[in-house]
């Protein structure tokens, strides 16, 4: 089971980094840090990066989302690095195909939810 924390505001802002308190971190169920996780997480709350930037200057920046998005996105990946762990697949190397025959299907049929109940396709 993967794991997300968010960071102590108070000491994100003690340390002169406030701007990171609310990205999210996650660990692996070994308590390894799931570095492309992370890095990714903080490309999207620091505004390095967002879907669909394209090529820009290297001053230019993308808006830097919400707290509550960025924890959406953290849980996200949680959920995912929780099922490659739960079927021991390597993310990196997991078929198009795998995805839709068992993590598609788990959202669909509701046994891979926290409540039991089938997810809306928007959200799958």
């Amino acid at each position: 089971m993967a794991y997300m924390f968010m960071p102590d505001r108070a000491k994100c802002a003690e340390l002169g980094i406030p701007e990171l308190a609310h990205i999210p971190g996650l660990w692996s169920a070994k308590w390894k840090l799931l570095d492309e996780a992370v890095d990714y997480l903080m490309a999207r709350g620091i505004g390095r990066w967002s879907p669909g930037m394209g090529p820009r200057s290297d001053y230019a920046r993308a808006k830097r989302p919400a707290e509550n998005s960025m924890k959406s996105y953290g849980r996200d990946l949680e959920n995912f690095f929780t099922y490659c762990e739960r079927f021991r697949l390597d993310w990196k190397k997991v078929q198009y195909d795998q995805l839709l025959e068992t993590y598609q299907l788990s959202m669909q049929t509701g046994s891979y939810s926290a409540d039991g109940q089938p997810l809306s396709a928007s959200t799958i």
